[in-house]
């Protein structure tokens, strides 16, 4: 319990002198010395009750009088080291908390003298104080308590200990800038394109998130021995060296995968044996360093060193902001690495694909002239032209014929597949209805010959008279699709074709009885080359190059081409649908 002074207050001097007089008046005297006592000892017990509360505060609660003594302190003076409190009456407060300390330059003495002067009364003055004699973070609360009658004004100081509140804010102000320069840093290595930058985006940033003097990220290059040394140093502000390409070998290293282990070292001078690497970093001043080796999926990527030129720099915290930093690193890095591969693998396909079109179109343009010749050629003797044939002759050059004509558009088709484009179309105004009769009629004497119905149906209410395309390339759209038809159709199957109008596009529509589409190559049928059946051993004939051309044609006249099938061996159904007002 506090120990209060045993001077007794002016109100007892009041009281006392009550005594002293209470003989000239008997009457009121019995009456007094009835209520005194109560009153007594209902005042001691408030004031123990007060005592009591006071102690069990955290707080420094002292009670000054108007020269700066303490008159009365709470029991935590003890508990805060300073002093006894039964030997704390009378002493001077700055010295009590501050021993030694020469007043006008110190900060708490400063405080209370301008506090006590120049602050109303029953109005309080507060301040935050980093006291290094105290070895604490404290806040003092300083109240002046006006004089009345006889009772001379005191003040009274609550000092509370706020170091532990203090250490939590600036914990969490660490934490929060961390967290805004670790998402800098994420932001900055994810927008590097390449396994270089990402290690100098990294490398320009760390400084804000780790102390040290020197740092490398060394990259294990895609050749087994070699790596990439990327390194910066700080002083004051960091500053990158000149990336540069080595071997393990040549930083000391003589198995990278010694390096798969994250390894702290304190203080290298302390080290009775060091590594050819660690002599490279003690040449240049470094004391302590930190590596993490730079993992994904299993792989080793890289090394990630940070140094310092003090020991002891790396422990918890910043040892788990490196492996946090080392971690980003090789997930970004690995990532990089295979784009980078990606990419130089797409290049090549690319090359390889347009070596692959170059080379056809060029045998294409080259076989046309002989093809022709032989067209040509074979027509005459079919004809007789040339002389007198036999008819099994004829039949054999009809046979013939009938190839070379088939090659000769394939040879054409291969060529047009390169030149459609929609500036070279050549539009003209069509009647759709007559250009489907010239379009279909070979294809009815087709469909007689190898015995498969075909129906046609129209459906062409409110069309223009006329309609603007080109009239021939989409000929062999019709063609292409009508020849797939019969080909995979079935003898006795029928081939429908479908004309109509809907939502400002003319519709044309082929189904047939056939082989189907399974769910898959629905729209891989319009990749050039394709065939639904690649094997060696393939039923039907071609290069893949019709539904291409076909998707090449209409897609240059501003439509759609597509196919829909319930599955194998259920038919097909190929639609493409072009504008009506197309320019």
């Amino acid at each position: 319990m506090t120990q209060w002074s045993t001077d007794r207050s002016p109100l007892f001097e009041r009281q006392t002198a009550t005594d002293d007089t209470a003989g000239a008046e008997p009457s009121n005297a019995g009456a007094t010395s009835d209520t005194l006592p109560q009153l007594f000892e209902k005042v001691e017990r408030a004031k123990q009750e007060w005592e009591a509360t006071i102690d069990s505060l955290p707080e420094l609660v002292c009670v000054l009088d108007d020269q700066g003594r303490v008159a009365r302190a709470s029991r935590a003076i003890e508990t805060w080291g300073l002093a006894q409190v039964t030997q704390v009456h009378g002493r001077n407060f700055h010295q009590l908390m501050h021993p030694n300390c020469f007043g006008p330059f110190c900060d708490l003495y400063r405080f209370l003298e301008e506090a006590r002067q120049t602050t109303p009364v029953d109005r309080a003055a507060e301040l935050e104080l980093a006291d290094p004699i105290l070895d604490r973070y404290v806040r003092l609360r300083v109240q002046t308590v006006a004089a009345r009658d006889k009772i001379q004004s005191t003040t009274v100081v609550v000092i509370q200990d706020i170091t532990y509140q203090k250490s939590a804010e600036a914990a969490m102000q660490r934490y929060t800038a961390r967290l805004e320069a670790m998402t800098e840093l994420q932001r900055a290595i994810l927008s590097a394109r390449s396994p270089e930058e990402i290690a100098q985006a990294a490398l320009t940033r760390l400084r804000q998130l780790l102390p040290f003097c020197q740092a490398r990220i060394i990259l294990q290059a895609t050749e087994a021995a070699d790596c990439l040394v990327l390194a910066a140093d700080a002083n004051g502000s960091t500053h990158l060296r000149p990336s540069q390409f080595c071997t393990w070998r040549d930083l000391g290293v003589t198995d990278a995968h010694l390096l798969e282990s994250a390894q702290v070292v304190d203080d290298l001078s302390a080290r009775s044996e060091v590594s050819p690497l660690e002599q490279q970093l003690m040449a240049e001043r470094v004391r302590s360093y930190c590596s993490v080796p730079l993992m994904a999926d299993g792989d080793f990527v890289g090394l990630l060193l940070i140094a310092a030129d003090r020991p002891r720099v790396f422990q918890s915290e910043p040892l788990a902001i490196a492996h946090e930093i080392g971690s980003l690193l090789a997930i970004a890095t690995h990532q990089a690495q295979l784009y980078r591969r990606l990419k130089e693998a797409n290049a090549g396909l690319q090359h390889a694909l347009h070596a692959k079109q170059q080379l056809i179109q060029n045998v294409s343009h080259e076989l046309r002239t002989p093809i022709g010749v032989l067209v040509g050629y074979t027509g005459l003797l079919e004809e007789g032209e040339l002389g007198d044939v036999t008819p099994d002759q004829k039949q054999a050059l009809t046979i013939m014929l009938k190839h070379e004509e088939q090659l000769r558009m394939m040879v054409d088709r291969l060529v047009d597949l390169r030149s459609v484009d929609a500036a070279q179309l050549c539009r003209q105004p069509i009647d759709v209805a007559d250009w489907l009769a010239v379009v279909l009629r070979p294809w009815h004497r087709r469909a007689t010959l190898t015995d498969h119905p075909l129906r046609v149906e129209l459906d062409l209410p409110n069309l223009q008279p006329t309609w603007s395309a080109d009239g021939e390339l989409l000929k062999q759209v019709l063609d292409n699709l009508l020849d797939n038809a019969f080909k995979f159709s079935p003898p006795g199957a029928g081939v429908r074709v479908v004309a109509k109008i809907d939502r400002g596009a003319i519709l044309f529509g082929v189904q047939d009885e056939g082989v189907g589409l399974l769910p898959d190559q629905i729209n891989q049928v319009f990749e050039r080359f394709y065939q639904v059946d690649g094997s060696t051993t393939r039923r039907f004939g071609g290069m893949g190059i019709g539904l291409a051309l076909c998707h090449e044609i209409v897609e240059a006249h501003g439509g759609r081409i597509w196919a829909e099938s319930d599955g194998q061996g259920q038919g097909s159904t190929f639609w493409c649908a072009l504008p009506l007002n197309a320019s």
